[in-house]
């Protein structure tokens, strides 16, 4: 197998997409990578807390919940429903977080051009900005550790790797 060859699990190989792959087999292969990919960053976020990884499982969440859309019918309605829920579910942990990235990136551009009398007020919007990082990185590593989301995840991840999906309706 290919995926052995270069050192990784067999499990992780993708399968490459053609013109003539059957919808219900793309759906699944593109749900996978996505949500792998979710997976993935998740972990980051929960190890380092980086912004590229909170953007990250953002975007992986994004990119599942559009295939879902794209790809509706190419899976049982019980199965969509659980992906779409989990991928919304974690998306929705990281979105404050995420939000708030994006204006402290904004407020680093503000103070570069800020005149030196206003930088001590700066600092002071920047470090208290830093605590509600802070704080709301600890909200989203308790929403993605939750046991409910946790099973959820589990239970998503043993659709996609153990069961085929059925015949496309679309």
């Amino acid at each position: 197998c290919a995926a052995e060859r270069r050192g990784g699990e067999a499990e992780d190989a993708t399968t490459p997409l053609h013109a003539d792959t059957p919808a219900d087999v793309a759906a699944r292969e593109l749900l996978l990578r996505h949500f792998r990919a979710m997976r993935r960053e998740e972990l980051r976020v929960l190890t380092n807390g980086s912004t590229a990884a909170v953007h990250a499982v953002r975007v992986a969440c994004r990119r599942g919940r559009a295939t879902l859309r794209h790809f509706a019918g190419c899976q049982p309605p019980e199965q969509e429903d659980l992906l779409r829920k989990t991928f919304v579910a974690t998306a929705r942990a990281c979105a404050d977080l995420r939000e708030l990235d994006v204006l402290l990136d904004d407020l680093k551009v503000d103070r570069e051009a800020l005149p030196d009398v206003l930088l001590d007020d700066a600092r002071a919007i920047r470090r208290h900005l830093a605590h509600a990082r802070a704080r709301l990185m600890r909200d989203a590593r308790a929403a993605l550790a939750r046991p409910g989301r946790q099973a959820r995840v589990e239970r998503a991840e043993q659709i996609l790797t153990t069961r085929r999906a059925g015949p496309c309706e679309t």
